[in-house]
């Protein structure tokens, strides 16, 4: 028999001696959402703002439970609607870990202002 075949058959018994393929664990990364603007507590004069941000590539975000896609550097921006007051945006990022970072912004849209 040639020796390819051997190959095969003794990887296949290291294998099934060892139990199988090993997952590998989770990286202990954490993740972190970093808004770029706009800054909280701020005050705006009109009825919506662009709410931008990073996170790591490949992280799923959300505003106010809409999903938000980031660019390949993990670069996000979304326009939120605003009402007449305060106005709590919160921003979700998970990762395909079940690492997951939120931060809660406050935006008043006060027409006179």
């Amino acid at each position: 028999m040639n020796k390819q075949y051997w190959l095969v058959l003794m990887m296949g018994l290291l294998l099934t001696a060892c139990g199988g393929i090993v997952q590998t664990p989770a990286p202990s990364v954490v993740l972190k959402v970093k808004i770029i603007s706009p800054e909280d507590n701020s005050v705006v004069n009109v009825p919506q703002v662009e709410v931008k941000g990073e996170v790591p590539p490949g992280t799923v975000v959300t505003l106010n439970d809409e999903v938000v896609l980031a660019d390949a550097r993990g670069v996000f921006s979304a326009i939120v609607p605003l009402a007449e007051g305060p106005n709590t945006i919160d921003v979700v990022a998970s990762d395909s870990y079940g690492n997951e970072d939120n931060v809660q912004l406050t935006v008043t849209y006060d027409p006179g202002s």
